[in-house]
């Protein structure tokens, strides 16, 4: 999916809601694009890419803290660092951040 692809926050939403199941249970290893993640003992699922043509995508979904957090990033990113960026943002929202 490199070049020419265009995609918005939105879609990114959609996307997210694409990842449960029917039973409401988010997906539980891999799928659709999507691995487990764990930021600060917070499980979660989540993909991150782009990189080298300008872009950069991450998207993590935490289903206990019932957040996703989305960055859609138009310029070069070395691996891990998108991800990076968007665990940041994820943690500012976790319940007591300031105490993990």
């Amino acid at each position: 999916m490199n070049g020419g692809l265009v995609s918005t926050v939105v879609d990114m939403a959609k996307l997210d809601v694409a990842a449960r199941l029917n039973s409401g249970d988010t997906v539980e290893s891999y799928g659709l694009g999507f691995g487990l993640t764990t930021y600060k003992g917070r499980k979660g699922v989540g993909h991150y890419g782009g990189g080298g043509l300008g872009f950069a995508t991450g998207i993590s979904h935490f289903p206990h803290e019932r957040l996703t957090v989305v960055v859609l990033a138009n310029s070069d990113q070395r691996a891990g660092s998108i991800a990076e960026i968007v665990n940041r943002i994820a943690a500012i929202y976790f319940p007591n951040a300031g105490h993990k």
